[in-house]
C-alpha cells in the first residue's frame, strides 16, 4: 500500500521556493504580453525550459495571477492546476519561473 503522507521530492523542494513581483513591474506593468523585453526573450530562446508554460496563455496567466510574495512555486502550480482545471509538471511551471526572472518580472 503506498504511502499517501509521502510528499513529492520537486513539491517539496518548490514549496521553499517563494517569487514576487520586481518592484519595477509591480503596480507599472500589467501584461505580460506587451512587455517588449519577455516577447523578445520567449522569440531568442525557443528551447528553454518554460516555454511550454509561456506558451500557454491561460496557465502563464493563471501562474502570474497568483505571484504574492507569500506563496510558494507549489503552492502556485496547485492554483494554477485549479483555475485551469489541468495538471502540470512543476518543473515546468518552475522553469517559467526562471524565465520571469530572465526578464526582470520576478526576483
Amino acid at each position: 500500500m503506498p504511502n499517501v503522507n509521502s510528499i513529492d521530492p520537486d513539491q517539496k523542494k518548490y514549496s521553499k521556493i517563494i517569487p514576487a513581483l520586481h518592484s519595477n513591474i509591480q503596480g507599472q506593468v500589467f501584461s505580460i504580453n506587451s512587455y517588449q523585453h519577455y516577447n523578445d526573450y520567449i522569440k531568442e530562446n525557443q528551447n528553454h525550459p518554460g516555454i511550454k508554460i509561456a506558451k500557454n496563455r491561460s496557465v502563464s496567466q493563471a501562474v502570474l495571477n497568483y505571484i504574492n510574495g507569500k506563496r510558494s512555486i507549489s503552492e502556485i502550480t496547485e492554483c494554477a492546476e485549479g483555475e485551469t482545471l489541468a495538471d502540470y509538471n512543476i518543473k515546468d511551471i518552475a522553469a517559467y519561473f526562471d524565465i520571469l526572472k530572465d526578464v526582470g518580472w520576478t526576483r
